[in-house]
């Protein structure tokens, strides 16, 4: 499995934001990760990242308990909101990290549809060529899983298109797994494999989109808090 997560409970204090999460992700999959805001997409993507600790249970990405030591240049990530600072820094500094493989920068540039782009100032830069610049930088160690969160947020109808497109084809053509937590779920929608769904009682279910229903559907979509682990409808949310 490429992401194992067994009972992975997390809270702040008293408050409980996910609840006995479990989920197998396997080599090749593209999986979205769904619900509404606040229902800690983005804590579960933190605490496998090791941004975040203090969880419970048990969380393994590429075969490995991330407890231990763990080599994350195995991972890509690309951060919902990536900081940047205001220096004149070039495309190809942001993905390098200032010194690098030009040759493998012109490479992932073309991969993102950035090609030439090398010498551009990030300053100049579109929101979508930012965010494609981003995706490219977390490629750079060619990576065996890549992990986003919310890489659409705040960009064009067009880029967003674009780089669901991109990340279709690194899943399709070169088998990369991918994770991507997204509130435009109908731009992704055909080239998922799976959908990972937290609800408001911090609780999940893993399903294959190809056997969701459109009860399913309505419970992701318009009725999160009748949604409960295992894909059972309740009257109410049941927190316990």
């Amino acid at each position: 499995m490429d992401i194992q997560l067994k009972d992975v409970s997390f809270g702040y204090g008293k408050e409980c934001i996910l609840k006995n999460i479990n989920a197998d992700i396997e080599k090749g999959d593209f999986v979205a990760l769904v619900g509404s805001n606040g229902t800690g997409k983005s804590t579960l993507i933190k605490l496998m990242l090791k941004i975040k600790t203090g969880y419970t249970g048990s969380i393994s990405l590429l075969g490995t308990d991330i407890s231990g030591k763990f080599d994350y240049r195995k991972i890509g990530y690309v951060a919902q909101k990536p900081v940047i600072s205001h220096f004149p820094a070039t495309v190809y500094e942001v993905i390098t990290g200032s010194k690098g493989d030009m040759s493998r920068v012109k490479e992932l540039l073309k991969t993102v549809s950035l090609e030439g782009f090398e010498k551009a100032l990030i300053g100049n830069l579109s929101g979508g060529q930012l965010q494609k610049t981003f995706i490219a930088r977390a490629l750079y160690n060619n990576p065996s899983l890549l992990i986003l969160d919310e890489p659409t947020v705040g960009i064009d109808h067009q880029s967003t298109l674009s780089i669901c497109k991109i990340l279709n084809d690194l899943n399709k053509k070169q088998g990369m797994t991918i994770l991507m937590t997204t509130h435009t779920f109908p731009y992704i929608e055909s080239y998922i494999n799976k959908v990972l769904f937290l609800d408001s009682c911090g609780h999940a279910a893993l399903y294959k989109s190809s056997e969701m229903t459109e009860e399913d559907m309505c419970r992701i979509y318009d009725h999160p808090r009748k949604f409960h682990k295992g894909g059972a409808a309740h009257k109410s949310c049941e927190c316990s």
